[in-house]
């Protein structure tokens, strides 16, 4: 989980590939670039619609069931945490569960 824990399944939901980049997205792009820069396994799903992604939102990422969205590495709060508990019960989480998985030095 998002508690100090390794995370074994991590999913990056972005808007599909553009004009030879990633993604149209430059909040994807950066995203992707984040977990490449900190050697993150993750899967990729391309999604035509933030309607396609576990929060409705992208990016988004997964971790181990825990969703993520508005994710900003500069350490801004995210839009986790909804009550719905996310899809398939699993809960949301905030941007800081991402950043304490990839750099558990961040305070």
């Amino acid at each position: 989980g998002a508690d100090g824990q390794s995370v074994s399944r991590v999913t990056l939901y972005k808007f599909e590939p553009a004009w030879g980049l990633p993604s149209f997205s430059p909040e994807c792009i950066c995203l992707e670039a984040y977990l490449r820069l900190f050697n993150v396994k993750f899967s990729e799903e391309a999604c035509t619609s933030e309607n396609a992604s576990p929060t409705g939102t992208l990016p988004a990422v997964d971790l181990d069931g825990l969703a993520v969205d508005g994710y900003d590495p500069e350490g801004g709060s995210g839009n986790g945490g909804g009550e719905d508990g996310g899809e398939g019960g699993q809960g949301r989480g905030t941007a800081g569960d991402v950043r304490s998985i990839i750099d558990p030095t961040d305070p």
